[in-house]
């Protein structure tokens, strides 16, 4: 399946924040934090063909919930770890 090419390829090449959770303070951080969490985010949403302006408007304004609904069950155990983090960085 698509997500199992895609867990084979993140093995080799991890698509984390290059450094580490913000604990607070600098707004910088924060950004910077979630913008390399968006960026996987997005390649998702190109493999399940879900819009990026709409993924996007669910991760400011939409629940962990409502964002998993846009994806397909078997990942959402993974998925719900990095929309937490990218939720609350600090």
């Amino acid at each position: 399946s698509v997500w199992r090419a895609m867990v084979s390829l993140t093995k080799e090449h991890v698509h984390e924040p290059s450094g580490p959770v913000p604990k607070g303070g600098s707004q910088n951080d924060i950004h910077d934090y979630r913008v390399e969490l968006t960026t996987y985010f997005h390649a998702l949403a190109d493999i399940y063909s879900i819009s990026r302006d709409d993924l996007d408007n669910l991760m400011w304004n939409g629940s962990r919930s409502d964002i998993l609904s846009k994806f397909p069950k078997e990942i959402h155990s993974k998925l719900s770890y990095k929309i937490s983090k990218w939720k609350k960085p600090a």
